[in-house]
């Protein structure tokens, strides 16, 4: 049976890096893609220690005119393609005063724009192998922070996006998932302007807010990746898994 293919944006780091360490293990190829060419060469290096074949491929994702190269990448060094993880995602801090449309469009472009086209690159090739889409999306797209207007607005057009993709492709046997997480440790609150004891103080603060478990581990998320696009979950299509420590369950 050939070696099955896993691309991944923003997979240099935190969630993005636990996907492709998680799908490495179990001996697939991985393509993983970053806006660093030294931080992703590096990162491969290290999966290539876990699993034998790895590409990585710097890009900008607000190019969107060159996100195809992701997916020829894949196609390219190992002739197929089983899984594309849209994971790569970033946020301008700012409520609807203080965006700018600078902000808004970057936004919008790195965290739905993206996913869009490199589903339109990969469609035809999920389609050969039965394949799964899966988007790492958010709670806030259906509980919104403060503060971050235009990554709430990104996240939750990423989830009517899948709910479409998973209605448009159902008996094509591609299946189409969100990954919906609650706060994470990962980089990405630093782009609020946070420094490290700023970051900390939001985590014990989240640790309430989710007390099951507190802040997620971005191993959690590479876990739910695994199960969405296990073939004994075949029927699974259309659905944003929600993994937010009980959040959604408990009192503000």
């Amino acid at each position: 049976m050939a070696t099955k293919t896993i691309v991944i944006t923003g997979a240099s780091r935190g969630i993005g890096a636990a996907i492709a360490r998680a799908f490495a293990a179990k001996g697939w190829n991985v393509v993983i893609q970053g806006r660093s060419t030294e931080k992703g060469s590096k990162f491969a290096m290290r999966i290539r220690k876990i699993a034998k074949n790895c590409e990585a491929k710097q890009l900008d994702l607000s190019e969107t005119e060159r996100v195809h190269e992701i997916v020829d990448l894949a196609i390219e060094k190992f002739g197929r393609l089983d899984v594309l993880v849209n994971n790569a995602g970033t946020m301008r801090p700012g409520g609807l005063e203080q965006q700018t449309s600078d902000d808004f469009d970057f936004v919008m472009a790195v965290n739905c724009k993206a996913p869009v086209f490199l589903m339109k690159a990969a469609i035809e090739h999920l389609k050969k192998t039965k394949g799964n889409l899966v988007n790492i999306s958010s709670t806030s797209s259906f509980t919104p922070f403060q503060g971050i207007l235009s990554y709430n607005m990104s996240k939750a057009a990423l989830d009517h996006f899948t709910r479409t993709m998973a209605t448009n492709l159902m008996t094509s046997g591609v299946k189409v998932n969100s990954i919906n997480p609650a706060t994470v440790r990962t980089d990405i609150h630093y782009s609020k302007g946070y420094d490290d004891a700023k970051v900390q103080e939001y985590y014990d603060h989240v640790t309430e807010k989710q007390p099951l478990g507190g802040v997620i581990e971005a191993e959690q998320i590479a876990e739910a990746v695994l199960m969405v696009t296990s073939e004994k979950l075949g029927s699974l299509t259309g659905q944003t898994i929600v993994i937010d420590g009980g959040r959604s369950q408990h009192p503000v």
